[in-house]
């Protein structure tokens, strides 16, 4: 499945160090709009996703003004609440029938409304969600992906992780069973993290 990364979460996976394993991943299916090429572009570690686009494994996806309008429009008058730059990866992944990334709570409830208003499904899903799809697929190591969850909520504690992705991550019931799965594990990670030895 195509996925389209707004702005929020391609600086998110760079900053936490998986950007290189998530453009490896879905190489070839991942997408950005202009306006987060756009967004990305003051950011200091641009010069990552350019890499990235240069060499074909992320693709960018022109949104006609037209069809920009016309979501904008149908959302404005469903008073649902949207950003007017966040339009296009709404737009893009309707059109390539992508899951879109994205951390923000406001784009993520605008995408399962407008999904109401257009009949049809728009998938979404957040950063954690991610990761986890990678690391159920054996994409990501245990240790990358202890680091990264724990970066994203900025806490050091396993008990805290659980409170945290219970409240946001999509399919709680398999991370719930991962985690009793490989609790000892991703103790032990945290604390080699913690004493510097990974």
């Amino acid at each position: 499945m195509y996925k389209v990364v707004d702005a929020c979460s391609l600086i998110r996976l760079i900053i936490i160090g998986l950007f290189d394993e998530v453009i490896d991943s879905y190489r070839g299916n991942l997408y950005v709009t202009d306006s987060v090429r756009k967004e990305v572009s003051k950011e200091p570690s641009h010069s990552l996703l350019e890499a990235a686009i240069e060499s074909g494994l992320v693709k960018v996806y022109q949104c006609e003004k037209k069809d920009i309008e016309k979501a904008y429009g149908l959302m404005k008058g469903a008073r649902i609440k949207i950003h007017w730059d966040d339009v296009p990866n709404v737009v893009a992944a309707n059109q390539l029938d992508a899951e879109l990334i994205t951390d923000d709570h406001v784009l993520f409830e605008a995408v399962n409304n407008y999904s109401g208003l257009i009949k049809k499904k728009v998938f979404v899903m957040n950063t954690h969600g991610i990761l986890f799809e990678l690391f159920l697929s054996k994409k990501v190591e245990l240790v990358p992906f202890v680091r990264g969850i724990l970066e994203i909520f900025k806490v050091s504690e396993l008990p805290n992780i659980g409170m945290q992705l219970e409240r946001h991550i999509i399919r709680i019931a398999d991370m719930q069973r991962l985690f009793a799965e490989y609790e000892k594990y991703m103790v032990r990670a945290i604390e080699l993290e913690r004493l510097g030895l990974r």
